[in-house]
Parts: C-alpha cells; structure tokens; sequence
C-alpha cells in the first residue's frame, strides 16, 4: 500500500473532519475550545487532502479518537461550518485569527500552490531581492524549482541575498504577497509553455497509435533531432509500465539482469512492479532477490534510478525489435 504523507496531530483532525458530513464535523467542532479549533483550521489550510489516498484516510478514521485526545482538530470550508456550531460572530472571530495565522505562517500561500512553470514565469521578471525573499518563505522544494530554473549568475546572487536577508516589516511582506497574487491572478488565463506535459502529451498519444505508425514517427524524428525522439521513447514506456507485461515478457526481461542489478532496481519501484517480478520468478530467483536485498542494506537513490535506466535500456531495446510487446492505450480499449 502506499504511504501517506506524513500528518502532524491537528492535521489528521483536519483530514479526518474533511471526510465527514458537515453535521457530523459540526458535532465534532461545538466539542472543543476556541484554541483547539483555531488550531485545526491552521491545520486545514496547511493540508493538501489530494495527497492523501483511500487507505490513509481509513487510518485516519481508526486514528480519530486518539487523535481528539490528543488537542488537535478542525476541517475547512471553514465559514460556514464555524458559524454552524459556534454561531456566526464568534465564528468570524476565529475565522479572522485562522486567517492571520495562516498569513503570518504562509504570507505566499497562494504561490506555494502553483504549478512550478506558472511560479517560475510569475517571479520572471521581479527584483532579485522579492524573489529571495519568495524563495525563503516557500517550501524548500519550490523555491528548488525557482533557483533550478534561472540562469547560474542570478542563482548565486538570489541564493546571497537569502543567505544576508534581514527581516523584513510584516506589512511589508504582506504588501509583496498581495501584489505577486493580483499579478498571478491576471496571468491565469495565460498558457504556459509546459515542455514536460507537451512530450508527455506526445508520448501518450504515440503509445496509443498503432504500432506500425508509431515506428515510421520516431524512425523520422530519428533522423530530425535524435535527442528528442529518444526523450519521447523513454517517456512512453517507464519502468512502472512492467508491472503491466505479461507473463512471457517478463520472463524474456528476467534472463536479462543478474540477482544484484534486479534488486537494486526493485528497492525504490512501485509496490505493482515489484509483484509481478516476484510472482514470474522462480523460487530460487525470489530467494537469491531477497537476499540480496537484506545483504544491501540503505543505497543511494541515485543508484536505484541508475541501475532502473540500465534495465529499461534494455527493455526498450527488446520492444523496438519486437520481442516485448507492451500493454498499448487504455485497460478499457483491451479485449
């Protein structure tokens, strides 16, 4: 099963009341101090519930005792579930403290939630120091996006800034966030130029055609730009594909990799993929794999995604000849 995110105590609360019905959640709510709800709606506006998956949300409900007990609660949609149980003014006055905290907490929330090409164009043309000054307020792995998206010459001179940055007035913080908002509001209906979803797209619709068509497009891109071509193939069939092959195409990529490179590749590969490696080896393969896997002990990701992109070299290679047949266009065009 996959692992959910990680949730602090109010968190859970928060996801747990986001999955009930407003009366249940408003039954929950008229439990609990001002304090405690004011903390779960903190909690509430932090969560992302796309991230969560049904099995996570199950452990959350067999959580959800414990986790009241523990102080922490309170779901979003906030408005008017607060005035539901605690009545409309006292309502908006943890509303208001809610929002503050958030503000206080997050004052560039609504960036932090935008897709990294949208976030890159939005700070494209700001000073140096408003992006650093973006960049220390949002979560690390966003403000990587940002840094790994300019040029070397301005990454060491917003990377200098951050590092000397001074704080800065409140009012002056929130200032800059309304105005970066304003701005990305004005730049929504804009397209963006999504290189990744375009060769995705491209990848997905090669994958559906028919074989013979698929081979004649990519042997002429071949000839017109090899880097791409190459992109796009290793886009269309991904190491998380081999959970779909079938029974004889997965033993023709068994007799191609050793004991150690297998478990290397499997150590950080999808728990589908995984299985059906497992459920086509023999006895004795699976045992020499686990043992493998016990002797290996913590490796670099890098190593897993290395030693994954060696097979896959060969498993393209297998599929262009023939020799593999990958599963092609949806389950639902399958008969």
């Amino acid at each position: 099963m996959k692992k959910g995110p990680s949730l602090s105590g109010p968190q859970k609360a928060a996801a747990l009341l986001l999955t009930l019905d407003s009366e249940a959640a408003a039954s929950v709510l008229s439990t609990l101090p001002d304090d405690a709800i004011t903390m779960i709606g903190k909690a509430m506006a932090d969560l992302d519930m796309s991230e969560l998956s049904k099995e996570h949300v199950a452990d959350l409900h067999k959580e959800f005792l414990q986790g009241l007990r523990d102080g922490a609660t309170i779901p979003p949609g906030l408005a008017e579930l607060l005035e539901r149980t605690v009545g409309q003014e006292r309502g908006k006055e943890i509303l208001s403290r809610i929002e503050d905290s958030v503000r206080r907490d997050h004052p560039f929330l609504a960036l932090e939630r935008m897709e990294d090409a949208r976030l890159v164009r939005l700070l494209a043309d700001e000073h140096p120091q408003v992006i650093a000054l973006v960049c220390s307020r949002i979560p690390a792995e966003r403000a990587g996006s940002v840094l790994s998206a300019i040029s070397e010459e301005e990454r060491v001179d917003i990377v200098t800034r951050m590092a000397a940055m001074q704080p800065i007035e409140r009012e002056v913080v929130d200032q800059i966030a309304n105005a970066l908002a304003a701005k990305a509001k004005e730049q929504e209906a804009i397209p963006v130029d999504d290189l990744n979803r375009r060769m995705r797209s491209v990848a997905e619709a090669l994958s559906a055609a028919d074989p013979d068509v698929e081979k004649e497009i990519l042997t002429a891109l071949d000839a017109k730009n090899a880097d791409m071509a190459k992109e796009i193939r290793d886009r269309m069939f991904t190491f998380a594909d081999l959970a779909k092959l079938d029974k004889r195409a997965m033993q023709r990529v068994l007799a191609t990799v050793d004991a150690r490179q297998l478990a290397l590749a499997l150590k950080a590969a999808d728990p589908e993929v995984v299985e059906n490696f497992y459920s086509n080896m023999t006895k004795r393969t699976r045992e020499a794999v686990e043992e493998e896997l016990q002797l290996m002990g913590p490796v670099p990701l890098t190593d897993v995604m290395n030693a994954q992109n060696e097979m896959m070299i060969g498993i393209r290679a297998m599929v262009e000849k023939g020799e593999i047949k990958p599963m092609r266009g949806s389950a639902s065009n399958m008969v």
